[in-house]
């Protein structure tokens, strides 16, 4: 287990050539960390990380001069993952699944004001599967094939919208890794992605 927490401010400079009010700077920022090994094959971990700061801007006009205003933004961030790994097969089999989330909340203060506010969430969903086995009698060759599934939703509010905008996506990923008498490498890969709101894509490589 690792934790760790970190704080930092400064009163900053007056970033505008017009008045005398500085700029300044807070951020705070916590993490934590654990690893855990069930098995000798199954190993299970996560992370937790917070972040809240609060930075004075000064606005930009649309005459390109920088005035010198007690605007502020402060921001909200919270990210965090549970992943585990199994490997099966005296090693040859190895899966992975993984949750990562994370959430933003931006809110700009103007004037005294909230001006704006963003909230913004991430989840992400994935599992992959590598099977490694070799064949001596063929080039002596050594091979790794690995298929996986990515779920990915996103979400953003603001406060002038009137409802959550999101969108999904669902992505298939397939790859081939080879070694062949030590010296020749060959690798191939494809993918294909499920989008909600554009149109779906196939990449690959060789």
């Amino acid at each position: 287990v690792a934790l760790s927490a970190a704080f930092r401010r400064n009163d900053g400079f007056n970033i505008s050539d017009e008045g005398s009010e500085k700029d300044g700077d807070r951020n705070l920022t916590l993490n934590g960390k654990v690893n855990i090994e069930v098995t000798p094959d199954l190993k299970l971990d996560g992370t937790l990380r917070f972040v809240d700061r609060a930075s004075d801007v000064d606005p930009q006009g649309f005459d390109g001069i920088v005035h010198d205003a007690d605007d502020t933004v402060e921001t909200r961030e919270l990210f965090g993952s549970v992943g585990a790994t199994h490997t099966s097969l005296d090693g040859a089999l190895t899966q992975r699944a993984r949750l990562t989330g994370s959430d933003i909340r931006r809110e700009g203060w103007e004037n005294g004001g909230l001006g704006y506010a963003y909230d913004g969430d991430r989840l992400n969903a994935s599992y992959q599967a590598s099977y490694e086995f070799d064949t001596p009698s063929f080039l002596g060759a050594k091979h790794v094939l690995t298929g996986g599934y990515e779920w990915e939703q996103e979400r953003f509010l603001a406060n002038h919208l009137t409802a959550t905008e999101s969108r999904t996506t669902n992505s298939f990923v397939a790859e081939y890794r080879g070694e062949y008498l030590d010296q020749f490498h060959l690798t191939a890969a494809v993918r294909h992605d499920i989008n909600d709101d554009f149109k779906d894509a196939t990449t690959y490589s060789l």
